[in-house]
């Protein structure tokens, strides 16, 4: 089956640009520099054409144009300074600086091109780059939706475009109209609507909205002594001025540069990006014909434009270079006796037939009920059940459903009686609070899933072991509530330390050290960390660890955390391991510098102890989702294990069941080497990742996108994070 990305080549017609020394040289504050900076770019690309930005060069500033018409030698510029032209450098993409400065200057030239165009318009925020369509494909619930693309351009074996259709929603109403309605007061508007908005007018814009003023347009001032009702109309022109009412408040909005500007609110329009309606998401969720042709069809929106005097071309061919796929792995069952599951090979379960592809996560749970777990344990289980009083019987039917599953599938004994309580009867939650760490866990009975009761379930019972189960969730099975059940049991055994089945022998390195950062009131860091030969759960963290409302942690956290775990496994008795060989540490997103540096650290302190070995090699790889980058199938949806690499450190990888999928198309996991000591690849980091997102323990005849590593420490932090809970002993399956 031929695959491919949907992203193309960039040529350019030239890869020079021309360097201008700022004389005399700046020595602004660094709050004060970048706006000269900015100034001076700009004047340069006023005078000499091109796309001008500020540059780095041997720790000395310059401004560098692509594409200039004119090459004199001196350009007078703001702040009494002068800007002499330099020399030309020829532009090494492989390079940080070399690359942000075409990526500035392709897309700055991109919005003037669209901005020509009555069809389109570029929203060109610093980490938001995206085409959207000038009319509504949709309306619903109050808000207009557009058709558009995200933007994403890389560097790797040269220039690459990467194109992903999405959708943009923006309100129906616009800002004056929320102004105008009782039931929107000014406090709920800077509340509620704090996110973006689009600002209409020719070149139309995103910005924030700062503050609503008392003043009317009419009589607010912003240039030349022109208000902003007929700044707007000389402007903008009629079509838009004739929205505006001369009695509306003026309000203030800022632009991603950071400056601040004064708008009428009839031209702003309320632009959610992560609160829009549902429907909208259900909309965009495209399959990969629908997701194709659209991609397309900006394709041609974005294929030919200049910088200055440089042609910038886009490839018609989407790249097929460097994209495979990696093999399913082996899995292994039974305590006793191993048991190998792989594709190909005759299944067990249904003698005469093959293990396929196509079935595999069920094929994967027969062989759990069959063979049973690859590591379990037959000491008694003391259970306690807690429920909504007058729901024992429900409660305890449950159990005894989920009981003889974990006995007869998984040799797991619970107690024939769990000892009950009702959670909400006061009498019984004093005393469950005083007795829980002698459960080994507790069983949560629910009506119905809802957050307040689950997190009060965690906080009486201090963070010891809970597994819930809800009625709704049996009931809305149609009659098939086995898989209920089955997930069930299996999460709560592996909440206490069952092994459903491994991977073993097939991974890269000794052990994976999860890591995970949110920020948030309650912001804290979480880690786990997993054998690579046994899959066991051999560390993890079960306290808070703050991050002062950050998505990193600082210096100290991270070494904290790294030395905390190689030092307990190596002292403790969870795992064979008695020194360090090698370890990977999968980031749940991006590495902050202080993090790289905090982990560098420990190891080197490390490095001359006992429990690293003397050629200890180790890796950090980012996980992140929402990758612009899709994968392709000639035919049909790509399969699990499709990946392509992204030049030497980069790879992206489809690791959810594909073409099980009942609507869109599966967004691939991005797996980037941040930093490595010892022979480590992109290849075989994605690989990894691939393989330990099989080990979906709490679900197992479903398919899960994140590896293992990522999944765990991101429920730990979400229970973490919630004002009730400051311990979790479990593993969160």
């Amino acid at each position: 089956m031929g695959r491919f990305l949907n992203s193309f080549t960039v040529g350019l017609s030239d890869t020079s640009a021309e360097l201008y020394e700022i004389n005399p040289k700046p020595e602004a504050e660094e709050d004060a520099l970048f706006p000269l900076l900015n100034a001076h770019a700009e004047r340069l690309r006023d005078e000499v054409g091109g796309r001008a930005h500020w540059y780095r060069l041997d720790g000395t500033w310059f401004v560098a144009v692509v594409g200039a018409h004119d090459r004199r030698k001196t350009v007078e510029s703001v702040n009494r300074q002068d800007l002499h032209r330099h020399g030309e450098i020829e532009l090494d993409f492989s390079r940080d600086s070399d690359f942000k400065l075409i990526q500035r200057a392709i897309f700055d030239a991109l919005e003037s091109e669209i901005g020509r165009s009555d069809d389109y318009w570029f929203d060109n925020r610093r980490y938001r780059k995206r085409v959207y369509a000038e009319n509504a494909e949709w309306s619903l619930r109050g808000f207009d939706v557009y058709p558009g693309v995200k933007l994403r351009l890389d560097a790797h074996d040269g220039l690459t475009l990467t194109l992903d259709p999405t959708l943009g929603t923006h309100s129906s109403k616009t800002l004056a109209d929320y102004l105008a309605d009782d039931s929107w007061s000014r406090g709920r508007i800077e509340a509620e609507l704090d996110d973006q908005f689009v600002f209409e007018r020719p070149d139309r814009r995103t910005v924030t909205l700062v503050d609503i003023l008392e003043e009317p347009v009419s009589e607010v001032e912003v240039e030349d002594g022109k208000s902003v009702l007929k700044y707007a109309r000389q402007e903008y022109g009629d079509r838009f001025a004739e929205r505006i009412d001369d009695t509306e408040p003026t309000v203030l909005v800022s632009f991603d540069s950071g400056d601040i500007y004064s708008a009428a609110p009839s031209l702003l329009r309320y632009a959610p990006t992560d609160k829009r309606p549902d429907e909208v998401s259900q909309l965009a969720a495209f399959g990969p014909e629908e997701r194709w042709q659209r991609t397309r069809e900006f394709l041609d929106v974005v294929r030919g434009f200049e910088i200055g005097n440089v042609d910038v071309t886009v490839d018609t061919d989407p790249i097929r270079r460097e994209v495979s796929r990696y093999g399913y792995p082996t899995l292994w069952f039974g305590r006793d006796e191993a048991v190998k599951m792989a594709v190909g090979m005759e299944n067990q379960t249904r003698p005469g037939q093959k293990i396929t592809e196509e079935y595999w996560n069920p094929i994967k749970s027969g062989y759990l009920e069959k063979f049973g777990p690859r590591r379990t344990f037959g000491d008694l289980i003391e259970t306690a059940l807690v429920f909504p009083d007058e729901e024992y019987e429900a409660a305890l039917e449950a159990y005894e459903s989920i009981r003889n599953y974990t006995e007869e599938k998984l040799g797991l004994r619970l107690n024939e009686r769990p000892a009950p309580f009702a959670y909400d009867v006061e009498e019984d939650v004093a005393e469950l609070r005083e007795v829980s760490e002698p459960f080994d866990i507790t069983l949560g009975f629910l009506p119905d899933f809802d957050e307040e009761s689950y997190y009060r379930l965690i906080d009486i019972l201090d963070g010891h072991p809970l597994q819930v189960v809800t009625q709704t969730g049996i009931e809305d099975r149609n009659g098939h509530d086995e898989d209920v059940v089955e997930n069930t049991a299996v999460g709560l055994a592996a909440k206490l330390g069952v092994v459903p089945f491994t991977i073993e022998g097939q991974l890269s390195t000794q052990a994976y050290l999860g890591f995970n950062a949110d920020g948030g009131d309650r912001g804290t860091a979480s880690a786990v960390m997993l054998s690579g030969e046994t899959n066991e759960i051999i560390y993890r963290t079960e306290n808070q660890n703050p991050t002062n409302r950050s998505s990193v942690t600082d210096r100290s956290q991270a070494k904290k955390i790294v030395r905390d775990a190689l030092r307990e496994v190596v002292d403790g008795d969870r795992s064979d391991i008695d020194e360090f060989e090698s370890l990977t540490i999968h980031r749940n997103g991006f590495f902050g510098n202080e993090e790289i540096e905090g982990i560098e650290e420990t190891i080197e302190r490390l490095r001359d102890t006992e429990y690293l070995a003397d050629d200890f090699e180790w890796a950090g790889v980012e996980v992140t989702h929402r990758s612009p980058h899709r994968l392709y199938a000639d035919e049909g949806m790509p399969e699990m294990g499709a990946h392509a690499r992204l030049g030497d450190n980069t790879v992206v990888v489809v690791t959810s069941d594909a073409e099980q999928l009942p609507q869109g198309s599966p967004q691939t996991l991005r797996c980037h080497v941040k930093a490595a000591e010892g022979d480590f690849d992109a290849f075989q980091a994605g690989r990894d990742v691939f393989f330990l997102s099989e080990l979906n323990w709490g679900s197992p005849s479903k398919g899960t996108k994140d590896p293992i590593t990522v999944s765990l420490t991101r429920e730990m932090n979400r229970r973490l994070g919630h004002n009730w809970v400051s311990n979790l002993r479990y593993p969160p399956f």
